[in-house]
Formats: structure tokens, C-alpha cells, sequence
């Protein structure tokens, strides 16, 4: 599924809704099915041939990438993230909404906390591992300098 190069997958959803898409605007590795006047239609991805949005493009650190799967009308996204083998991890920070965070393969440590006073909480994720995060929680892939 994914080059060699590869440690960590993380499938990773955000406040996800529905979103109506019409086919004028289909990429050529989406397949829209039809759908009924005021109804969306079935939405198939080739997640293999999709971009990779590479680093701070992709509001990410500079050796990360994401594919995107799903925009929600109010910037919630499902989104697998690529984190490479040694990858020098985010800085301190929290996300406003809710994070669901499925690990597909690798082997990943990241602070988690709820306060930045408690910022040495590590938690290692390996694959199959499920992260349910709520809005407001301080997280970081690499220790405080």
C-alpha cells in the first residue's frame, strides 16, 4: 500500500459531515456515482493514485504528507497521514475540534495531555491502535527544547 520508506499511517477524522460534490469538479482518482437532484452522490476514491500534500503545504512538519478523503462544510477533514521513519515530530500544540486517529501500520510516540503542565504524558501507538482526542487536549510528536 505504501512505499518502503514508510513507518507510519494514521488514518486521522475531524467534526466530519456530509458535503454535497458534483462531478464538474472530480479529480482522476474520484468516481462519482449519479445521484438524484438534491442528493449527493456515491463518492469512490483510488487513494493510490491521489497527491500526496507534502509538509507545510499541508499545514503539517516539513517531512510529513496527507491525502485527503473528505473536506466537511466546516473544516472537518478525514485525511491518512504519512509520518516517515525519524521524522522530527509537531511542536506543542492542540486542534479546537475532536480527533479520531486510526494507526493503519508503524509505530509512533506522541505526548498527550489535557494540560500543557502535564506535557511529559507519552503514549506510544502501534497499528490497530484507536485515539479518540477531544477538542482543547495539548499534544506534541517531539520534546519541548
Amino acid at each position: 500500500m505504501t512505499p518502503a520508506n514508510q513507518k507510519f499511517i494514521a488514518m486521522i477524522a475531524m467534526a466530519v459531515a456530509t458535503l454535497p460534490t458534483s462531478a464538474a469538479q472530480s479529480p482522476a482518482w474520484e468516481i462519482l456515482g449519479p445521484a438524484a437532484p438534491g442528493h449527493a452522490p456515491v463518492r469512490v476514491l483510488d487513494t493510490e493514485r491521489m497527491p500526496l500534500r507534502k509538509g507545510l503545504g499541508a499545514g503539517l512538519p516539513a517531512d510529513w504528507g496527507a491525502k485527503v478523503l473528505f473536506k466537511g462544510p466546516e473544516n472537518g477533514t478525514l485525511e491518512i497521514v504519512y509520518i516517515p521513519p525519524g521524522a522530527e515530530g509537531a511542536s506543542l500544540h492542540y486542534h479546537e475540534t475532536h480527533e479520531w486517529v486510526y494507526f493503519l501500520e508503524g509505530d509512533f510516540t506522541n505526548n498527550e495531555s489535557t494540560t500543557p503542565e502535564n506535557y511529559s504524558i507519552l503514549q506510544r501507538f502501534r497499528e490497530g491502535y484507536f485515539l479518540s482526542r477531544p477538542p482543547i487536549v495539548c499534544m506534541a510528536a517531539r520534546s519541548r527544547a
